[in-house]
């Protein structure tokens, strides 16, 4: 099942998917969301994808627009901060935060290759 998850994600990728979600995929291919998560990361590991996690504005308004977009996730700031969409002040927390993963340039060339 693994390998079918790969050549699903590497499928995306040829198609121009280059922000890869395991709620977007798992949901679309009707997969175990913690099987395409370990696939992701699995992924990341090697090199082929880079793990980015996106803070959602959790102000007032709760519009949970994307605010925010960091490459370690000890970068996420724990205190207030001014949405940069809306104004509103937050405190990103834990459950406000999306993985998604960017592949490459290496598997991009990889993969279009491939083709």
């Amino acid at each position: 099942m693994a390998s079918q998850v790969r050549a699903l994600i590497e499928e995306e990728v040829r198609r121009g998917t280059h922000d890869l979600r395991a709620s977007y995929l798992s949901n679309k291919y009707h997969l175990s969301s913690p099987l395409v998560q370990r696939i992701l990361s699995e992924l990341a590991a090697e090199g082929a994808l880079e793990t980015h996690y996106v803070v959602l504005c959790s102000g007032p308004n709760q519009r949970f627009d994307p605010d925010r977009e960091f490459k370690d996730l000890r970068d996420i700031p724990h205190y207030p901060i001014t949405c940069t969409r809306c104004g509103d002040e937050y405190t990103p927390s834990e459950e406000n935060v999306l993985v998604s993963f960017v592949p490459t340039e290496s598997y991009l060339n990889g993969v279009s290759h491939e083709q």
